[in-house]
């Protein structure tokens, strides 16, 4: 009868389907740590909101369980991208940096906001200044907001610059938000 090979054949593509069938079942545990990791780094790397810390995001996906803890917590450069506020402290910084090992190249990023002055950026950099060897990449946010903060920058930079910084790993300089908000360019900085 013909009813006899399909249901052979549904046995069949049953037995062939089954190891597939339990993976799925397992869902997202069946994935490898490293494709994993990989869409942590989609997720916290994303742009949905150039204004988020990025470490936020890491954290929030350390928190999801412990799988992801301990793949979050075991890829590095997950914890690479650290954004220096006028709030930030030294606690908090030794944390991100415990999560971002000794060896992951860094990207700095220094957001300014109303309680950000001189003195302010100055205690940033010192927090971090044993990391400077360690610096990918160097970024600016949120000058375009107040003019008089290009004037604290520029000093800043230039102290920072009379320090012969070495800078082995620094890849990208952005100071985007400082320059497109002035058309003398030449002049803005004038580092001795």
């Amino acid at each position: 009868s013909l009813l006899t090979p399909v249901s052979e054949q549904l046995g069949i593509y049953s037995r062939r389907l089954e190891p597939y069938r339990n993976k799925l079942e397992k869902g997202f545990a069946s994935l490898p740590d490293e494709l994993v990791s990989r869409n942590f780094h989609l997720v916290v790397h994303s742009d949905s909101s150039a204004d988020e810390d990025k470490t936020l995001r890491a954290v929030s996906l350390s928190h999801i369980s412990r799988t992801h803890r301990r793949i979050a917590l075991g890829d590095k450069t997950l914890w690479s991208t650290i954004r220096l506020k006028a709030n930030m402290t030294k606690k908090r910084l030794d944390w991100l940096l415990s999560r971002s090992g000794n060896t992951v190249d860094l990207n700095i990023e220094i957001k300014y906001d109303s309680t950000t002055d001189a003195i302010v950026l100055r205690t940033l950099m010192g927090l971090c200044a044993s990391t400077v060897p360690r610096w990918r990449s160097l970024r600016f946010i949120d000058f375009r907001r107040d003019h008089g903060r290009r004037a604290i920058i520029c000093h800043e930079m230039g102290e920072l610059m009379k320090q012969q910084l070495v800078l082995p790993r620094l890849h990208d300089l952005r100071l985007a938000d400082i320059l497109s908000s002035t058309n003398n360019y030449v002049n803005f900085c004038s580092w001795d």
